[in-house]
């Protein structure tokens, strides 16, 4: 990139924690256990000691040294690191003060930071597995560890902190060798109302430069190859378990180019996101040239906007051949979940690919395609006949993917310890009325897990059912992680102290998050509408709205009284991914309240 007003700064301010930290659910595979002798990163680490500005060919060994890499090209790193192995003066942070014209609709911050190298013209090999640290928790179903730099990309390196925006973009080869880098940590979703600034997520963030880059500086043929990931890659925008974006490369100048490839690749991981531009297994947005072929795809996928989601690519414009998908693809409309993934000009050739039979609610691809995409069913997929149809890149399984076709060069590895390799365990909510492909899934899982709801029995949740006032600041009340056991007394008339809810209504009131309906009474036992509910959580953020209309707010007419908590509602996007009719003066659902609270944490 090429930028104005550069200054040098090897450390960045860290942003104000939120609430809650971003805890996500899974419905998926356990961590990847390390193999005996493999280092894993503790995130405290980077190492640049194998890199050079003369070389064109590198290779990397430890987990240091692939973050080593992201700081290269990323010019920033995580605050998290304290110990640089190597040059330090590697890692230059140039900065644009003026930024790219990111456009209205990105609602992105222009000012951003990148790397002195993005290693167009160079190779980088993997030469070792590399286990990135993260650790999967069954008992939670969640993924916490230090948090992965993808390498390029378009995000904030401390969270919600718009001064650490990187714009950084890799040009050059990374060829895994056969190797796999997992228990991959990566939560790079902003909520600070400037989701584009959770953008291009994935191992490689964008692969190609930025959309607005002059032509002359756009690499040749930029590649990622024989390489496959585990773990858990979440954030707003363009997310892919392999690569996050294509970027702008050289098309069809005479000089041998096809744009940015991927290639012999596998996804295991759960990747997510939570806005537009794509979510995908190999590639979040496909987009601008190129072409994916011989991958495959058995991680959980899964968005909570209505954004097109693959399990190849979510959002396509370029090639793809010869790929599979197994791993759940789930969105918060069936029609957008796709086995292979979602054409978005362009993106018509797409031949012989194939997707699980009910692994995808929307189909095999949508839009026109010039070749094939097959449904197959299990068996089917497991047969003989199918490895022929995958071509020379594929095997047969040696025992290792649960029957289902292996990249030639996986023949040769041993099973992945604890992995359910199609990227769906057995483990589901312990509700029978919450469904895995249910909107609110995710949601539930959350607020039932952070401890602030319970089921209406052991085995129920009652998603569509309603919350009373009493119930609702409760949850308030577990949110804020108080102490209520000492507000004994308060001044409704309709709450005695003898009942449940006495405590956190007095509470409540004392703090100021609640009012009361009039005539000195509380109305306990009424359901919560949904503006007063927004009213309470906009009284304990702080915060105030800076303009009406900003945002997701279908919530039709509300009260004069919640207008401007409204407002912040949807500044905070905190209706996004809310399935169901939303109406400000009615009662909202459970599952409702719990996806906003899901929102409000995040």
């Amino acid at each position: 990139m090429i930028g104005k007003g550069r200054y040098k700064m090897k450390h960045v301010k860290r942003a104000t924690a939120g609430l809650l930290c971003v805890v996500f659910l899974l419905a998926q595979l356990p961590a990847m256990a390390s193999a005996e002798g493999t280092k894993v990163w503790d995130g405290k680490s980077i190492d640049v000691s194998w890199y050079n500005t003369t070389d064109t060919e590198f290779s990397i060994s430890t987990p240091e040294q692939l973050m080593g890499l992201a700081a290269i090209v990323n010019g920033i790193y995580n605050k998290e690191v304290t110990n640089v192995i190597g040059d330090e003066a590697y890692i230059v942070d140039n900065y644009n003060g003026e930024g790219q014209d990111s456009g209205a609709s990105n609602m992105s911050t222009d000012a951003y930071h990148y790397g002195a190298d993005d290693f167009a013209g160079k190779t980088v090999r993997l030469t070792a597995d590399l286990d990135m640290g993260g650790t999967y928790n069954t008992a939670t179903e969640t993924w916490t560890g230090p948090n992965f730099m993808p390498i390029g990309g378009q995000y904030l390196m401390e969270l919600n902190n718009g001064e650490t925006k990187l714009s950084g973009s890799f040009c050059g080869t990374l060829d895994g060798q056969g190797h796999y880098i997992s228990n991959i940590y990566c939560n790079r979703r902003c909520s600070n109302g400037n989701y584009g600034d959770g953008s291009s997520v994935g191992v490689i963030g964008r692969l190609g430069v930025h959309d607005s880059d002059p032509a002359e500086i756009r690499p040749v043929n930029p590649t990622v190859k024989n390489l496959a990931v585990t773990g858990y890659i979440y954030a707003n925008r363009s997310v892919g378990g392999i690569v996050g974006k294509i970027g702008k490369t050289s098309v069809n100048n005479g000089d041998g180019s096809v744009g940015g490839i991927v290639e012999n690749c596998a996804n295991f991981a759960m990747v997510s996101n939570t806005d537009a531009k794509g979510c995908g297994g190999i590639v979040g947005a496909s987009w601008n040239g190129g072409i994916i072929r011989n991958c495959y795809n058995a991680g959980a996928i899964s968005t909570t906007f209505a954004c097109p989601t693959g399990g190849i690519c979510g959002s396509n414009e370029i090639v793809v051949e010869n790929c599979y998908n197994v791993g759940t693809i789930s969105a918060t409309q069936g029609s957008y979940a796709m086995g292979i993934g979602t054409n978005n000009g362009g993106g018509s050739d797409v031949d012989n690919c194939y997707w699980l039979t009910g692994s995808a609610s929307g189909g095999g691809y949508y839009g026109t395609t010039n070749g094939t995409v097959t449904e197959l069913s299990e068996v089917e997929m497991q047969s003989a006949d199918f490895v022929t149809k995958l071509k020379d890149a594929f095997v047969a399984d040696t025992g290792i993917n649960n029957g289902y076709p292996l990249l030639a060069w996986q023949a040769t590895r041993a099973p992945l310890e604890n992995t359910d390799k199609t990227g769906n365990t057995s483990t589901q909510s312990a509700f029978s009325d919450v469904s895995t492909s249910a909107w609110y899934y995710h949601a539930v899982c959350y607020t039932v897990e952070q401890g602030l709801f319970t089921g209406t029995s052991d085995t129920t949740f009652a998603p569509d059912g309603t919350m009373n006032r009493a119930m609702f600041v409760t949850v308030m009340g577990r949110l804020s992680g108080a102490d209520v056991s000492g507000y004994t007394t308060g001044g409704f008339s309709d709450v005695t102290a003898e009942k449940w809810y006495a405590t956190a209504v007095n509470w409540a009131a004392s703090t100021g998050l609640v009012n009361g309906t009039g005539d000195g009474k509380f109305s306990p036992e009424e359901s919560i509408s949904l503006e007063a509910m927004i009213l309470v959580l906009y009284r304990s953020s702080g915060d105030t709205a800076s303009s009406a209309g900003q945002g997701v707010s279908p919530v039709g007419t509300a009260s004069s009284w919640a207008q401007e908590a409204i407002a912040w509602a949807g500044e905070r996007r905190l209706f996004d991914g809310v399935g169901g009719t939303l109406s400000a003066q009615s009662p909202a659902t459970r599952a409702q309240v719990a996806a906003i609270l899901m929102n409000f944490g995040q």
